[in-house]
């Protein structure tokens, strides 16, 4: 780097810490101004630093875009830890979003590319945001699970991952208080109290507060409760409020819960100006959300006030949504829009490396934004195919065998199916195959009759000492099967049928 822009970037790096201002972006433009453009190092700094700025700021959209891109653009080896923070914050804007299986998808291809690169810290984030994802769906026992890797993952490390040590507990903390393990979350209390007793900052307040709230049913302890509400309202105004509102709005939606309604209104009328300020629906509809069950509550007179404002902003927050939702998945479409080249982008985030079909994360969630689409007239069908005696060919021929005809059924599946069908990878030996539009039920399994000769043959051919085939299921949409998880189960029940009838044969569900 050129001594300019060696020391405009570096200040870049310290601006992640700090608040951001109009000098942030001018700063980002002095660097933009000196860079190489054909340099693709630069131009990946650049694409994100702007986008996680962008996202601190609470706009989504322009985020998503610039991040995006930084995915698609090429870049050294030296440069690749930058995909894992761009996983990392499309994930949470996920999570904002309402999305969070997608947002999981995101944490885990997060995980993957830490664990490759040996990247401790985003690592150590990959699974605390997992945690508070499966826990946000309810999902406790994986969330205690990432939760704790994340807690061994830190043992013994410095000072540089307070920050993440902080989070870590508090997380853990109330996800325990919420079960039966209130004493055990104390104890993490008392810890991290001490811990905190000569760190003080605004992040590291909210966290202790946050996990000393959700306490209070635990230690019936009025005047403890009232230390921790008023060390949240005296938390200056943060321009980084999106990264500070859940907790606030999971501390008013525990004291609203706990029929603890002036802690609760104090809470909210501390968090409604950052709400106003904010362009951000998702803020907006969760605060009302709030509102209207403390008003239903408290303020019965004002609860009709507050749902037709809900109604007034659902339209607005439903594109937003759909708009988040549409990048999530329109991968190619979108990093052809800003002329970027996404080809290796999609080899790492949407193809399972060993078969070049789609991975089992992408699959799904493709099918089911198509499934949720309204097509009244039409059938989709979906095939599960599974090789039979798979692990006996491992044992007899070892794995690399193994992985031949794997690879070789991949090739098979995409010669029959590739043109008209989404086709992905979904185990070790089983593969998913999704075509969405059904003209000829007798023709589809036609095809699949003639797959499992394929399979069989080509086998022979080049292993005559065994007999591999494939067992094969499939489901048809219907009224019954309308969305993924229901589809699926019907396919792999005829499969199921398929392996208990004699294997290598197909057998169609109800």
């Amino acid at each position: 780097m050129r001594p300019e822009k060696e020391l405009l970037f570096d200040q870049m790096k310290q601006q992640r810490a700090l608040p951001v201002t109009e000098h942030t972006f001018d700063l980002y433009q002095s660097y933009y101004d000196c860079i190489d453009k054909r340099n693709e190092d630069d131009w990946a700094n650049y694409l994100f630093y702007v986008g996680e700025c962008y996202f601190r700021i609470g706009n989504l959209r322009k985020s998503l875009n610039l991040l995006t891109r930084c995915l698609g653009a090429p870049k050294s080896k030296d440069l690749e830890y930058l995909n894992v923070y761009c996983y990392n914050i499309i994930g949470l804007i996920n999570v904002y979003a309402g999305n969070e299986t997608i947002a999981l998808n995101y944490m885990l291809q997060c995980q993957t590319i830490s664990e490759d690169l040996h990247l401790r810290s985003e690592l150590i984030s990959s699974y605390i945001n997992q945690g508070i994802i499966y826990n946000e769906l309810g999902d406790c026992e994986n969330a205690r699970a990432n939760l704790g890797t994340a807690y061994e993952q830190l043992n013994g490390l410095d000072r540089d991952f307070d920050l993440l040590y902080v989070l870590c507990e508090s997380c853990r903390g109330v996800l325990l208080s919420q079960t039966e393990h209130a004493r055990a979350a104390h104890e993490i209390y008392q810890k991290l109290q001490h811990f905190l007793a000569q760190r003080r900052q605004p992040f590291f307040t909210l966290c202790l507060s946050y996990l000393g709230v959700h306490l209070h049913g635990y230690l019936a302890d009025d005047a403890f409760l009232a230390d921790h509400v008023a060390k949240l309202l005296s938390l200056p105004a943060h321009e980084d409020f999106l990264l500070f509102s859940r907790y606030y709005y999971a501390c008013c939606s525990y004291l609203i819960d706990q029929g603890l309604g002036s802690y609760a209104s104090q809470l909210l009328q501390k968090i409604a100006p950052e709400v106003r300020r904010s362009t951000l629906f998702f803020l907006k509809k969760d605060y009302l959300l709030l509102l209207a069950r403390y008003t239903r509550a408290y303020d019965a007179q004002n609860y009709a006030a507050v749902c037709c404002r809900l109604a007034e902003l659902h339209p607005s927050y439903e594109e937003e949504q759909h708009c988040i939702t549409r990048y999530s998945l329109a991968y190619v479409e979108l990093l052809r829009q800003t002329k970027i080249d996404s080809d290796h982008f999609q080899e790492q985030s949407q193809l399972d490396q060993m078969t070049g079909l789609l991975n089992k994360y992408t699959i799904q969630f493709l099918i089911e934004e198509d499934l949720a689409k309204d097509h009244a007239d039409r059938h989709a069908a979906l095939l599960l195919v599974d090789l039979d005696h798979f692990k006996q060919i491992n044992d007899t021929l070892g794995h690399l065998i193994g992985d031949e005809f794997i690879c070789q059924t991949a090739k098979i599946i995409q010669k029959y199916f590739g043109d008209t069908a989404l086709c992905g990878r979904v185990g070790g030996d089983e593969f998913l195959v999704y075509i969405s539009d059904v003209a000829d039920v007798s023709l589809i399994s036609l095809q699949a009759e003639m797959l499992l000769q394929e399979i069989e043959r080509q086998t022979a051919q080049k292993h005559s000492s065994i007999n591999a085939c494939a067992s094969l299921g499939i489901a048809f949409s219907s009224e019954m099967y309308h969305n993924y998880t229901r589809l699926f189960a019907a396919a792999d029940r005829a499969l199921y049928d398929a392996k208990t009838s004699g294997r290598n044969k197909l057998v169609i569900a109800e």
